[in-house]
């Protein structure tokens, strides 16, 4: 994995964690003090330096881990989402303690 930080004269701003499996990047974790530094929009220069990194070595795709679910509203997913692109969940999370009941309600999502 590699740690993206952001910098505003010496202190951290904000940073994110990615890891990458074969042609893909993953934003596992971020945090930025968007609060403190509104004005420099951290969490917008986190995820450029996050993008900027997973294109300048090569990977074809960059995924944000977590960005919650599309049933209720989402501050953190909407923020993602304006960076473009589309949710690709698959919320394999959802498990049941009856396996037939995972393939059936598997097999209605990917309908």
């Amino acid at each position: 994995g590699v740690n993206i930080v952001a910098k505003l004269e010496g202190r951290v701003i904000g940073g994110c964690t990615m890891v990458f499996s074969g042609r893909n990047a993953y934003m596992w974790f971020m945090a930025s003090r968007r609060k403190s530094y509104h004005f420099c929009y951290p969490a917008e220069q986190t995820v450029i330096g996050a993008l900027r990194y997973a294109y300048d070595k090569g990977y074809d795709h960059m995924f944000f881990l977590d960005a919650g679910l599309p049933f209720k509203r989402s501050p953190y997913r909407e923020f993602v989402m304006s960076f473009g692109g589309k949710p690709v969940a698959k919320y394999h999370w959802f498990k049941f303690p009856l396996p037939w009941l995972n393939r059936v309600y598997s097999w209605l999502y990917n309908e």
